[in-house]
């Protein structure tokens, strides 16, 4: 019986977190172009040197989230640092395609 509990806890949580990780789709880049238009709010992110990429930029309408260096920072400083992002990683929305989020 023991036994039995620990497989469904470990199940559980092995499922759950592999529900987490298919919602968005992480894209790794070379480098990125960003625009952000403050009339609208929306933006885009245009893609350099990427092999999974289907398309050559993605939009958001949402100002996405922005890590640095482990820690997440305005997106305001993001847009006049994102120039010196080595190797980002852009996350999309699994349905929308939209960006989410930026690390780098």
């Amino acid at each position: 019986m023991k036994f039995f509990l620990y497989f469904l806890t470990i199940w559980s949580f092995v499922s759950f977190a592999h529900a987490d990780i298919e919602e968005d789709t992480a894209l790794e880049t070379g480098s990125i172009k960003v625009e952000f238009f403050e009339t609208s709010g929306k933006g885009v992110i245009h893609v350099l040197d990427c092999d999974q990429c289907l398309k050559q930029f993605y939009t958001f309408s949402d100002q996405p989230r922005i890590k640095r260096k482990g820690s997440y920072i305005p997106f305001e400083v993001f847009m006049k640092d994102y120039w010196n992002a080595k190797n980002p990683t852009i996350f999309l929305d699994k349905q929308s395609r939209s960006v989410l989020k930026v690390s780098y």
